[in-house]
């Protein structure tokens, strides 16, 4: 052994000498074999006060005073051996009677020892928690090692709650139930004078309208990292015990939810969706276990089960003399190994009985190596706990632990005589007997803090701008050298024999904005165009837009939103052509995501290339690399030919001449739908390409078309929508632009 002191090998040995074959291995007859330790005393040590400590230190329970036996129920002894442990470890944390940790790897040292030294093995998360809670109380930085998905956290279910607030701002009962989460530190006093003052709670509305609003216009990270900043999330959590826990804990949602949003393109209620489903699943994702909040300075707390291949100067294990009756008890299915082996499921044979002893072997075999891996983890010094625990509900005697098994071979003894047994073991100085009494202080950690003067580093040299980024749609819009506000042309005359030329828009009166377009667009998604216009789903749709409307805070009228789809799905999209209800769903694709690679992007050739594109906006000056990333509304195939559809929900006014071809030229021109459309029309062209051998651009694209969809009637073929089939010789001048390859 290459690792540990030769007082903790020498009592590993002893240990596991005292039982011939220890783990159970009868067929191979194996026993245990005593490890040669690698170490001298002097190379690792523990001293304190000149002396040389123990290398194990067995720390037995004083009887239960209420129980006439002196035995004690499991749950009750956990809560003295941890209210113990906390206390030797402020012992030995102690500046004013160090223990020195003394080394020899390379040259002769000493330090102080730290509570990074120390690690506590659990058998369960359960556990981790309540020690990592006990530490805290008594302020001893410590990190817990757990396979716990953050989805199960406290702060995931703040998040959430909050989350639904953000999303529904107008919605008072989940503001009220957002405002008592941590986050926001209010005593319940507070959250009452805040909800019986009108004036306050109409405050914090607009601020979660406000928030709402940044998280559909610039996405999740930014409104949540303006949220933490506007109510100074941190700071109020940062005077919690367990500050540090909870800000991983948030911090590592905000990264989770924000590659979700990016990898699905998700909005508001899908992010909604999600969350709620990753919290129910009790599958954790390697990406979701609990980060370590910083394991620079901090005890480690470590389930067993996990604890392979760790090591530490110093090991407490508290749990060693727990056991379990379950099986022992089980008179329904029983699950072992045969002699060949193989796993068997006996739900009630003649074999139960005995197989049932087998399950019982087995487990015994299990959890003696695990106390091997536990005993072995630590470098110096380990304890190990022992108590006189009874049989109870699930919990088996103590004496028919692993640790019972080989400390005692004569099984269940009484008080004297386990005593006798510990002082036997503790003659040698490799060994230390302590009792632990149950009048034990709270304690409290009084950590030194080093003042440093603190100096700027050195500014490097090397420049961090790169043209590689991952963009989008938007962002490029973003560099567009034009006012974004609508600018409709002037309506166009177009005389009275033109059906439509004096009327109104079909429905009038629908919501304006953002929202509204959201709550469009998610259920052209969700539904079926045939069965809109049959109207097969009018229970289903009218449930969905109930839940849109929620979702994004709009107030529309049920009937007019349905009868604007339905006029969307009927109206032919050009003279002769097809219409939206006329596609099967196996035509369609509906939010087709893409990652388009760049190998470089200048703009000032796209604006060269688009120049005289009425509907394109030049760009200002940029040189980008890497991926364009985004979604198209619709693809559909139709007779043969593929078509790029892209649903507006701007407002252009309320007549149908506000949707006439020139104003839809300037709203597509104000916005740079040109541009978007170019681009989408050169990803679906390269994407063709790749997926049909035989197909050609001027054979298989149909053309692309933008739905302004209030403006659409089904008596006027084409009436709202702007219809373009972009030139080919320019799209491969565009596509050579960007650096794709010439077609052969």
């Amino acid at each position: 052994n290459y690792r540990s002191h030769p007082f903790l090998v020498r009592e590993v040995n002893h240990l596991f000498s005292s039982r011939s074959k220890p783990f159970f291995f009868d067929e191979k007859n194996l026993d245990y074999r005593p490890v040669l330790a690698a170490k001298k005393e002097g190379e690792v040590d523990l001293i304190q006060g000149g002396e040389s400590l123990a290398g194990m230190v067995y720390c037995t329970l004083v009887p239960e005073p209420k129980d006439k036996k002196g035995r004690w129920t499991s749950g009750k002894a956990a809560i003295e051996f941890r209210r113990f442990i906390v206390a030797e470890l402020v012992r030995l944390l102690d500046p004013e009677d160090q223990v020195l940790l003394q080394t020899t790897d390379q040259q002769p040292s000493q330090r102080p020892l730290a509570p990074h030294d120390i690690a506590i093995l659990v058998r369960s998360n359960r556990q981790a928690e309540e020690y990592r809670q006990a530490l805290a109380e008594a302020s001893i930085p410590a990190v817990v090692g757990s396979r716990q998905s953050v989805f199960q956290t406290i702060e995931c279910r703040e998040m959430l709650l909050l989350l639904q607030a953000i999303a529904a701002p107008v919605d008072t009962g989940r503001l009220k139930t957002a405002m008592t989460i941590s986050w926001f530190g209010f005593t319940g006093n507070r959250l009452h004078e805040l909800w019986q003052d009108e004036d306050l709670l109409s405050h914090y509305h607009s601020r979660f309208l406000e928030y709402n609003q940044r998280w559909q216009e610039q996405g999740f990270l930014p409104m949540m990292s303006k949220f933490l900043v506007e109510e100074e999330v941190l700071p109020t959590l940062a005077s919690g015990q367990m500050a540090e826990r909870a800000i991983a804990n948030i911090q590592h949602l905000l990264e989770l939810i924000q590659e979700q949003e990016n990898a699905e393109n998700l909005g508001i209620g899908q992010i909604l969706q999600w969350l709620g489903k990753m919290m129910q699943t009790d599958q954790t994702a390697e990406n979701a276990e609990l980060l370590l909040e910083s394991d620079e300075e901090a005890v480690h707390i470590v389930t067993m089960h996990s604890a392979k291949g760790l090591e530490y100067p110093v090991v407490f294990c508290p749990y060693l003399w727990y056991s379990s009756k379950r099986i022992k008890g089980e008179k329904y299915q029983i699950t072992c190994h045969d002699e060949a082996h193989e796993v068997v499921v006996d739900l009630g044979s003649d074999l139960f009985e005995a197989r049932r002893d087998m399950a019982v072997a087995e487990e015994m075999a299990e959890d003696l190596r695990l106390l091997y891996v536990a005993l072995t983890r630590a470098k110096i010094r380990c304890y190990i706990s022992w108590a006189d625990v009874k049989p109870i509900a699930s919990v088996g005697d103590s004496f028919q632990s692993a640790l019972g098994y080989l400390l005692f071979k004569d099984g269940t003894l009484d008080y004297q005589a386990q005593q006798e047994r510990f002082l036997e073991l503790a003659q040698e100085k490799s060994t230390q007997h302590l009792t632990v009494s149950l009048d034990e202080p709270p304690v409290s950690y009084k950590r030194i803090v080093q003042e440093q003067e603190l100096h700027p580093l050195q500014a490097a040299s090397r420049s961090l701008h790169t043209d590689w980024q991952m963009s989008s749609f938007s962002a490029m819009a973003s560099l567009s050298e034009y006012d974004h506000e609508e600018k409709a042309a002037a309506p166009i005359d177009v005389g009275e024999s033109s059906a439509g030329a004096t009327k109104t828009v079909p429905v009038t009166g629908l919501p304006a904005g953002p929202n509204f377009g959201n709550v469009i667009h998610d259920l052209l998604e969700c539904l079926s165009f045939p069965a809109i216009a049959s109207q097969e789903q009018e229970e289903t749709l009218l449930e969905l837009l109930s839940q849109k409307c929620t979702r994004y805070g709009v107030a529309a009228v049920p009937g007019d939103v349905k009868k604007l789809l339905n006029l969307v799905v009927k109206t032919p999209l050009a003279a002769g052509s097809f219409s939206l209800s006329m596609l099967a769903d196996g035509k369609c694709l509906k939010e087709m995501g893409f990652y388009f690679h760049l190998s470089r992007l200048d703009t000032d050739r796209i604006n060269t290339i688009l120049a005289d594109e009425p509907t394109v906006t030049p760009l200002s000056h940029k040189v980008m690399r890497g991926y364009l990333t985004g979604f198209v509304d619709l693809i559909c195939e139709y007779q043969g030919k593929y078509y790029i559809l892209d649903y507006k929900t701007n407002l252009l006014g309320e007549s149908m001449n506000d949707y006439g071809p020139d104003n839809l030229v300037a709203a597509m021109q104000s916005h740079n739908y040109g541009l978007q459309y170019w681009i989408y029309t050169l990803i679906l062209h390269r994407h063709l390409q790749n997926l049909k051998p035989e197909y050609r651009y001027e054979d298989h694209f149909g053309g692309v078309m933008y739905l302004f969809v209030r403006g659409m009637s089904p008596d006027i073929p084409g009436s709202g929508v702007y219809s373009v089939l972009p030139d080919y010789t320019r799209l491969r001048e565009l596509d050579l632009a960007i650096g794709g390859a010439e077609d052969e």
